[in-house]
């Protein structure tokens, strides 16, 4: 996939599968940083997530912050593996839910959904006439109308429809 994509837009991607969205993004890391993985990393089994994380410095993980970071440090935990081997209890006791939500992902446990693309509400076409000092009202109205052709293929492309339009237009005076 990840040649598929270079091949066809010029930009190299990395991929990372797993069972939560903080392993996939692990997973990417590793595709990224080692070649031997071609681009695209799978995190499938308990083996390969450990050996994953022993080798992910905890400061890296997703949903580690700075301060987190230095406080996990200043607790001799340098991996993601150190941490995830943690108990939940210990977790809960010195962090907040947040960071207990990181330690649940990286322990296969989903916390952090997928969200699906929201719906779009509005559909914008714009230009400005720069310094084009515009005195023609066909000259605006054709503009109006080709504005509108565009954001009806817009619309068609997404599959929504259309309750209202607004058109709006200002001077620079």
């Amino acid at each position: 996939m990840s040649a598929d994509v270079l091949r066809a837009v010029g930009i190299p991607i990395s991929v990372g599968i797993a069972e939560t969205k903080t392993l996939a993004k692990i997973g990417s890391k590793f595709a990224k940083k080692y070649k031997g993985f071609q681009g695209c990393c799978l995190i499938d089994t308990d083996e390969r997530r450990h050996k994953a994380l022993s080798l992910f410095p905890v400061e890296d993980v997703w949903g580690i912050g700075r301060q987190i970071a230095r406080k996990l440090d200043y607790m001799g935990i340098r991996t993601a593996a150190q941490f995830a081997d943690k108990k939940e209890s210990w977790v809960r006791s010195h962090f907040n839910i947040t960071t207990l939500r990181t330690w649940k992902e990286l322990n296969g446990e989903s916390c952090i959904s997928i969200e699906e693309l929201p719906q779009k509400k509005s559909i914008c076409t714009s230009r400005s006439f720069a310094n084009e000092g515009i005195t023609d009202k066909n000259v605006i109205e054709e503009a109006v109308a080709n504005f509108a052709v565009r954001c009806t293929e817009k619309l068609r492309r997404q599959g929504s429809v259309c309750q209202g339009i607004t058109v709006f237009a200002w001077t620079s005076r």
